[in-house]
């Protein structure tokens, strides 16, 4: 098999990856919304997506990886430009508007997934890994503190930069989501250089 033919058969063999990849998650999303969260189950998934046990088990070995995957539904895009271990503070200019416009296009899977318990299992993974990010980011960024201080400007982040301030700005306070990402970043930049400045938060 010459070059051409292998790097073929590889981009052909990572798009079938992809696409099922994606069948098995689609599956996982349309039992959260349309099912109770209770039918969330390996094989539940597998015959809605229309593939073998064995095959969601391939790319999802747990119901928890399963979870962690639909977590990550409508942030494709985003993860790709800005991935999770390689966000900086400088970016957060470009990475929330990326963030929200995605986010956006989604939030009707986003809100169908709130209203079930298996939703806020979802959202609460989600979030977990947030505040990952921004521990990392904000030591990266040098932004050192007494531990209950850090711990309250990483939870003030985290709500600043999460869907329900989305939602709440858009939906409540009729700003366009490019607006809604510019006041954020902005609070984030305002209260990250206060916390430097004063070596406190919330005090």
């Amino acid at each position: 098999m010459n070059r051409v033919m292998a790097t073929r058969s590889v981009s052909l063999q990572e798009e079938r990856t992809a696409t099922t990849r994606a069948r098995i998650l689609d599956a996982v999303a349309e039992l959260i919304i349309e099912e109770h969260p209770a039918t969330l189950s390996v094989p539940a998934v597998a015959e809605r997506a229309g593939v073998s046990l064995r095959t969601v088990y391939r790319y999802f070995p747990t119901k928890q990886a399963l979870i962690d995957g639909i977590a990550d539904l409508g942030n494709d895009q985003t993860a790709a430009q800005f991935p999770s271990d390689a966000v900086t503070f400088a970016d957060m200019r470009e990475y929330i508007p990326h963030l929200w416009a995605e986010v956006q296009s989604t939030r009707g899977l986003i809100k169908a997934q709130h209203a079930t318990p298996l939703g806020q299992e979802v959202a609460k993974s989600r979030a977990e890994r947030r505040i990952r990010i921004i521990q990392r980011v904000m030591g990266d960024e040098g932004v050192e503190l007494p531990p209950d201080d850090h711990r309250r400007l990483v939870a003030l982040i985290a709500l600043l930069t999460s869907r329900e301030t989305l939602f709440e700005l858009t939906d409540v306070l009729d700003l366009s989501v490019d607006e809604a990402a510019n006041v954020a970043v902005w609070a984030l930049e305002v209260i990250v250089e206060a916390a430097k400045r004063t070596k406190e938060v919330g005090q």
